[in-house]
């Protein structure tokens, strides 16, 4: 499997505190069936300011880890890049970063709200030939209360993340409902661990996709892994 949104990289955000924490959970991972993981630390949220550039930086550090350790897991570059007034001067800086070699920016958007300028920054994403993917969108309040919401951002090219941990309801009913009504509505699109640590948020992807596959099939499980294959291992052209 190939997890495109997963918090590994130490001491950025508040996934693992140090190396040996990060090395525990590529275990786990591999263990999971995971080969490749995108590793998305916070980048403007929280006071997390992790820019292109350092990102790239510890993902080198850890692939060389891993290969000295033997463990059979490829990471790769990304940011879960929170929605803020300043995304807009991040991207023209250079300081935003697709995930792994795609043309796809993983978006977080506020809990409560979706920003009045979203469908601008959509656009603008556009003439650069990036498409977003808002991240876990079942757990936004206005998503829960009206999952429609996304059919407009299908229709304008946006895809969604879902949570695995989200599937199996360790989130609340609320947030697996939501999740499971964007799935039959097929407006979700990728499956994603968001790990931070090998305990309370943890991987799950193995349990998620079988949850999947049981409400919804075996094809539309395999759906959702070739996209997070194709996101990872062939680039999307717009």
């Amino acid at each position: 499997m190939n997890d495109i949104h997963c918090h590994i990289l130490p001491n950025l955000d508040d996934g693992p505190r140090d190396w040996n924490e990060a090395m525990r959970m590529a275990v786990v991972a591999v263990n999971n069936g995971i080969h490749s993981i995108i590793a998305t630390p916070h980048h403007g949220i929280h006071g997390y300011v992790n820019p292109s550039e350092k990102i790239t930086r510890e993902v080198h550090i850890f692939n060389q880890m891993l290969q000295e350790k033997g463990i059979s897991l490829q990471v790769h570059a990304g940011q879960e890049i929170h929605f803020n007034n300043q995304i807009f001067d991040e991207y023209d800086r250079g300081h935003l970063l697709p995930l792994g070699d795609s043309k796809s920016l993983l978006i977080e958007l506020p809990i409560q709200t979706i920003p009045s300028n979203f469908y601008e920054f959509v656009s603008y994403m556009k003439t650069k030939n990036l498409q977003v993917i808002v991240a876990h969108p079942e757990r936004y309040t206005n998503i829960i209360d009206n999952p429609h919401i996304v059919k407009e951002w299908v229709e304008r090219g946006i895809r969604t993340q879902l949570t695995a941990s989200a599937l199996l309801g360790l989130s609340g009913r609320k947030i697996q409902k939501t999740a499971m009504t964007l799935i039959s509505y097929q407006f979700a699109h990728y499956i994603a661990s968001d790990a931070h640590n090998t305990i309370l948020k943890g991987f799950y992807m193995r349990e998620g996709y079988y949850k999947l596959a049981e409400m919804f099939g075996q094809e539309r499980m395999a759906d959702f892994q070739r996209r997070a294959d194709t996101l990872i291992e062939t680039p999307i052209t717009l």
